[in-house]
């Protein structure tokens, strides 16, 4: 009887302990699941992340590669007979009326009002587009206009020479920095050996893309150049060009001690320029890293701004 007693005070002793266990395991149990959910949620959303990131890179690189590469330039050989031929095979009155010519005309009077003008070699100003909607305005009436078809050859004749100007204003070079490109292969080729290939393959596809999205259009370059403002270096090549004249400039010092007997000992100290050179290699190393960003700014300078 007395074990018997002694039995049950220890089991309803440890009752309480036995639940407070079962309590512990669930409240973990249930921790770890919440912690599985929001893990969960975290991937999906990184994918998702990367998806659009991915989606975004890939049209950005297909609008660049077809606007230098795919889209063709205005024809500026047409001639009022292959109209003619053209509204006869499709049926239409091979001659272009009096209204239709004074239509067309028109139209490429209000380009000309929206376009802004150059100095030509003879000092007469030439009409020119200088701003993104003036380009969009003659792309809209130039699809026009050669949709009409007109036969008179004037018209034609000066439908070629917009084309011509719309040719040399969409036209693209390179405009970015010279100096990042340098030294961005400079710290891929480096890289690749000291540490890993496939960060050189980083880099140069990021140069790649960094050249396309430098191509600016002669139109901007044309407008920055009568504000003044061409010709000038780059930002980045700037920076770049500051940190090696830095270098250039540290000073080397000479220190002398002189001792009581009269002989001498020097010491040279180039500190200066060792700190200089570690500073202007770390900026170089964090520019490289970052060219994907240089070329997302360019891209919307070049192709989707226009400034």
């Amino acid at each position: 009887m007395k074990k018997l007693f002694t039995l049950l005070c220890a089991f309803a002793a440890a009752t309480p302990l036995m639940a407070q266990t079962e309590e512990g395991y669930q409240e973990a149990y249930e921790a770890v699941e919440t912690a599985s959910e929001m893990s969960l949620g975290q991937t999906i959303l990184t994918i998702f992340v990367a998806v659009v990131i991915l989606a975004a890179s890939l049209a950005m690189l297909a609008h660049m590669i077809y606007d230098n590469f795919i889209r063709k330039p205005y024809n500026e050989e047409r001639k009022a007979e292959d109209y003619v031929q053209a509204r006869r095979d499709a049926g239409l009155v091979e001659e272009s009326t009096d209204e239709e010519i004074a239509y067309i005309n028109g139209r490429l009077d209000e380009v000309i009002a929206a376009w802004g003008s150059i100095p030509g070699d003879d000092g007469e100003p030439i009409p020119y587009p200088l701003k993104k909607s003036g380009v969009k305005l003659a792309r809209e009436v130039m699809a026009e206009v050669e949709a009409a078809m007109p036969t008179d050859a004037d018209t034609v004749e000066r439908m070629n020479a917009f084309s011509g100007i719309m040719n040399n204003a969409l036209e693209r070079s390179f405009n970015g920095s010279k100096a990042l490109i340098i030294t961005s292969v400079i710290v891929g080729v480096v890289f690749a050996i000291i540490a890993s290939p496939s960060f050189a393959v980083t880099i140069g596809v990021g140069l790649a893309i960094y050249w396309l999205a430098s191509r600016t259009s002669n139109f901007v370059l044309v407008r920055q150049e009568l504000k003044g403002k061409g010709g000038k270096q780059s930002f980045l090549t700037r920076v770049i060009g500051g940190l090696f004249a830095g270098i250039a400039a540290a000073k080397t010092y000479e220190i002398v001690t002189t001792y009581s007997d009269g002989s001498e000992t020097r010491e040279t100290d180039n500190s200066e320029t060792w700190i200089s050179l570690a500073f202007t290699l770390i900026v170089i190393v964090v520019l490289a890293v970052f060219i994907w960003v240089f070329s997302l700014v360019n891209y919307l300078r070049n192709y989707v701004l226009y400034f």
